[in-house]
């Protein structure tokens, strides 16, 4: 199951109490905007839910991973690039904090090479 929340920590809180209710055996925050004094991170603390952030905006106290989504985008404009292509068209990437920026630098880096 999943719920997007926007970077909106009220959705973000919103979400986790849902999956709490259904009894989920754990929990993936991805691109989470909550901090540790959250009472719903608090509450997955204490109630040792199972939980794996992915891209997380602060530090929690889950395993976290981070992806390298500008190193990605800048490898598929060279990929591109080296195949001969020279006209590219981005769609579906917005500006936001935690997906967005971080690919778009990667795709200016690729470019500018």
């Amino acid at each position: 199951m999943i719920e997007l929340t926007d970077g909106d920590p009220n959705l973000e809180e919103t979400a986790i109490r849902h999956f709490l209710s259904l009894k989920c055996d754990g929990i993936i925050l991805v691109g989470s905007t909550l901090k540790g004094d959250n009472p719903s991170i608090q509450h997955l603390i204490k109630a040792r839910v199972t939980t794996v952030l992915v891209d997380p905006i602060h530090k929690l106290p889950f395993p976290a991973i981070h992806l390298d989504r500008a190193g990605i985008m800048e490898h598929i404009v060279d990929h591109l690039w080296d195949g001969g292509h020279r006209q590219f068209a981005l769609l579906g990437i917005e500006s936001d904090l935690v997906l967005g920026l971080v690919r778009i630098e990667g795709i200016r880096c690729g470019w500018e090479r």
